[in-house]
């Protein structure tokens, strides 16, 4: 008859047992390394809401702009908007003019050499945006603009007509070629690019296969062409 003791010695061989099997199988890759596709970058899209935020509070007054966008986007200081403006510089480069004293503080630096050792200059940032900050603010209004319409509860079928007629005059008019895979002319023009009746296109497949019960695995379905062509599918 065992005893208490061996009860719980054989119960803790047990559980070591499964730990270390959960352990192994969480260890266990679920993609290779030619399949993962590292980011590129950490922005949200609150963050480019919050740049059109800012451009406009630098463009009211450069005095006080971030005091002020920091209010208008509900943040406790200025810190965070601070934080986030330097991932969106790391991504876009530079979208503030450079300061005068900055200009100075870099003269006298390059001329005597030996202040600037072991002292790092601290920049602050001007408040008045480049050309090219502005001009990134006016397209992510567009996009933020897009996204608002995109939530109305109210969305007909015709507001799907209106996102792909927008989506031709915006692609027609850039002067240079579309990046994204499927969005590329050069493709085969019988391809389903457009979204919206790819996603009609799985759910008549969904709703055959449980009418008909063909193909009986639903990985058999027939596969649409993939949005990126590193895809191992």
């Amino acid at each position: 008859m065992k005893t208490a003791t061996s009860k719980r010695a054989v119960k803790a061989k047990a559980s070591a047992r499964t730990s270390k099997a959960t352990t192994k199988d969480l260890k266990k890759p679920v993609t290779t390394k030619k399949q993962r596709r590292p980011r590129p970058h950490n922005i949200t899209l609150s963050d480019l809401f919050l740049w059109v935020t800012v451009v406009d509070e630098c463009q009211h007054h450069p005095m006080g702009a971030f005091e002020r966008a920091s209010i208008s986007e509900g943040l406790e200081s200025t810190g965070a908007i601070q934080q986030r403006l330097k991932v969106l510089e790391e991504r876009f480069g530079r979208l503030f003019m450079t300061p005068k004293r900055d200009n100075v503080e870099n003269t006298s630096s390059a001329s005597n050499p030996t202040k600037s050792v072991g002292k790092a200059t601290k920049k602050k940032r001007s408040a008045m945006p480049t050309p090219r900050g502005g001009a990134l603010a006016e397209l992510f209004a567009m996009i933020e603009h897009l996204y608002l319409f995109s939530l109305r509860t109210n969305a007909s079928e015709s507001d799907r007509e209106i996102i792909l007629v927008l989506k031709r005059v915006i692609f027609g008019l850039l002067p240079m070629p579309i990046l994204r895979e499927l969005e590329r002319e050069a493709l085969d023009r019988t391809l389903i690019r457009n979204r919206i009746l790819r996603t009609y296109t799985w759910s008549f497949r969904v709703r055959k296969r449980t009418r008909t019960g063909e193909p009986k695995k639903f990985s058999d379905l027939p596969r649409m062409r993939s949005r990126y062509p590193n895809d191992p599918i």
